[in-house]
């Protein structure tokens, strides 16, 4: 069976870097980018089963391009990671539609899928 497809949406390159990294290492393959604007435009092209975004980004922030992803697909999980996670935004962000809120920093098993 193919692995699914992975979009990872990160501003920090390190951290991205990282995650695509793993992900690539466990048979993923990956498209990534530095924010949700581009990120959006490659997703209305092509969706994904599973995207992974940061919160705090320019221009357009992880709520907002989860919002747009459930709307425009719904069936796929978004994943949101942050660094600055309270216990109010994860609720924001699973009522959404999230299927997860990662507070950063995180292990690479957390990223298990």
């Amino acid at each position: 069976m193919k692995p699914i497809e992975i979009l990872v949406v990160e501003d920090n390159q390190t951290m991205r870097l990282g995650i695509v990294e793993n992900l690539k290492r466990e048979g993923y393959p990956v498209r990534d980018f530095e924010n949700g604007e581009d990120a959006w435009k490659d997703f209305q092209k092509k969706a994904t089963a599973l995207v992974i975004t940061d919160l705090k980004m320019q221009p357009i922030d992880g709520m907002e391009l989860l919002q747009r992803i459930k709307n425009f697909r719904p069936e796929s999980e978004v994943l949101m990671i942050s660094a600055f996670g309270t216990i109010e935004v994860a609720v924001k962000a699973m009522q959404v539609g999230a299927a997860d809120f990662i507070t950063k920093p995180f292990s690479a098993e957390e990223l298990r899928i």
